[in-house]
């Protein structure tokens, strides 16, 4: 399912109810089964959850949390554009204000330079991993032609090269990112944005670099 596939006029107007209708049914369901919001999507979905109150684990909540906010160019109270989304959830994480990204343009990526982008990021204390290695909680940048796209990983996938999980295993990989004057979505991955792919950051970068020093 590529992010074209869900481009509707209606959008706007049904993605903030339902995605607080899903943040809702996520938080009710994992407290009926006693555990946090991502450790219960994980035991869901198969895959191992960030350590629980560490800076990937916080990213990653805030982004779940953002799911239907109103889309807005730079963001503002109760809703964000992709970068501003991108910024408050780091923020969050770090528990320290983060640079802005200068943008201009409000076209549907709002997208930036890629080494603007890089050189926030660095700021902000992320570190680039090897796309296999990405991970819920984590960056990802995708090249739209006219700079790069952020999105914040929320489930990995198994169904194409860029993911370390072995193909079919597990459904594509989620993202959550600003759908174009229309909300905060949570979208599959899928091929179209996976072919558009470039890069991949975290704030716990360090123990996957150290193992693939290991593995070489």
């Amino acid at each position: 399912m590529s992010f074209h596939s869900v481009q509707t006029p209606g959008l706007r107007h049904i993605g903030e109810p339902l995605g607080a209708v899903v943040v809702g049914l996520d938080r009710a369901v994992a407290a009926k089964a006693g555990k946090t919001v991502i450790q219960n999507l994980a035991d869901k979905g198969g895959w191992e959850a960030p350590e629980h109150g560490s800076e990937r684990y916080l990213m990653l909540e805030a982004a779940l949390a953002s799911r239907g906010m109103s889309w807005r160019f730079r963001g503002g109270e109760g809703a964000h554009d992709n970068w501003s989304l991108v910024r408050d959830c780091a923020r969050i994480a770090a528990q320290r204000d983060m640079m802005e990204v200068e943008r201009d343009t409000a076209d549907w990526s709002v997208a930036v330079p890629e080494d603007r982008a890089r050189m926030v990021f660095t700021q902000w204390g992320l570190t680039e991993v090897r796309l296999r290695h990405a991970s819920p909680g984590d960056v990802l940048l995708f090249s739209m032609g006219e700079g790069v796209h952020p999105a914040i990983m929320s489930a990995p996938g198994g169904d194409y090269s860029w993911s370390m999980l072995p193909r079919k295993t597990l459904p594509e990989a989620k993202m959550i990112h600003g759908y174009y004057a229309r909300a905060i979505i949570e979208s599959w991955v899928g091929k179209w944005w996976s072919d558009r792919l470039i890069g991949a950051f975290s704030f716990d970068a360090s123990d996957r670099m150290r193992a693939l020093k290991v593995a070489a």
